[in-house]
């Protein structure tokens, strides 16, 4: 008979201002599965972290708070008739401006990058 050797886990535990800290570093356009991953937690336990100050804090306002509004430009598409065409596109937000150029036999993709982004 072989027996395995299973490895006891313990829960870790994080003091409060280790939690207030990474919650007060998700500000908007910033990544929170990247301070949780920077910072090796699992981005699902920060998000709770972020709900729990939240329900405390009714009063304050949340540094990851989502904007009123979003201003959204028009833009005008011409076809290239090209298959290997690009598609080039400029975006600021936050003061930082970001070209892309995406092949446009990939639209699907970028629209799927750009609504997260804009998140």
């Amino acid at each position: 008979m072989v027996s395995a050797v299973i490895p006891i886990r313990h829960r870790r535990r994080f003091s409060r201002e280790f939690k207030h800290q990474l919650v007060e570093q998700c500000q908007p356009g910033v990544s929170v599965a990247g301070i949780a991953m920077a910072n090796g937690i699992n981005p699902n336990q920060l998000q709770r972290w972020i709900r729990e100050h939240r329900s405390s804090n009714h009063d304050l306002a949340l540094p990851y708070e989502k904007p009123a509004s979003l201003k959204l430009v028009p833009l005008s598409v011409e076809p290239l008739g090209a298959e290997d065409s690009m598609i080039e596109i400029q975006v600021e937000r936050k003061g930082t401006m970001v070209r892309l150029r995406w092949p446009s036999s990939a639209t699907a993709s970028l629209t799927v990058l750009l609504t997260n982004w804009l998140k």
